[in-house]
């Protein structure tokens, strides 16, 4: 990679076979470094874990997590 814009219109280029397409911007903000997250605040973030890999694979929503997903969490050992 030479420099932003490749990385960028690599990520951009990205398909799946279903037709799933990603777009990709470069973020050019700054943000502050050495924000300790607390896991009292890691608990509130909705994620639910694949069922393989689950510690690697991972969904983060943006929304609070759908009650079946919930379940599945649950069965899998994987809740917060």
């Amino acid at each position: 990679m030479t420099d932003y814009q490749v990385i960028v219109e690599t990520i951009g280029a990205t398909t799946t076979k279903t037709g799933f397409r990603v777009e990709a911007i470069l973020d050019t903000n700054t943000y502050p470094t050495g924000e300790k997250i607390t896991n009292a605040q890691m608990k509130t973030v909705p994620i639910t874990h694949n069922d393989f890999h689950g510690e690697w694979n991972y969904t983060i929503h943006s929304r609070p997590i759908p009650e079946a997903l919930q379940n599945n969490e649950a069965r899998h050992g994987t809740t917060k």
